[in-house]
């Protein structure tokens, strides 16, 4: 069995000067997830599960993960 740790994008940890608790992903972030996306699709052996925390941050940059993989997220509370 082969793991791949993930780390989500590059999130939006504030705005207008306030601090967020659990931030959306900046566009940039999105555009990470995406390349993630591609990067992984490429594999010879596509990952068969992907695991995600509850976190919007980790939740947006498995969306389009996937997607590309054309497979589902299980969402595990402990990984927040």
């Amino acid at each position: 069995m082969e793991l791949i740790f993930v780390r989500h994008g590059e999130p939006e940890w504030a705005i207008d000067g306030i601090t967020q608790t659990d931030p959306h992903l900046t566009p940039r972030g999105r555009a990470q997830a995406e390349r993630t996306a591609q990067r992984l699709a490429s594999l010879d052996a596509l990952p068969t599960e992907v695991l995600v925390s509850p976190a919007l941050r980790s939740q947006e940059t498995a969306a389009p993960i996937v997607a590309a993989l054309e497979s589902a997220a299980t969402t595990l509370d402990g990984l927040v």
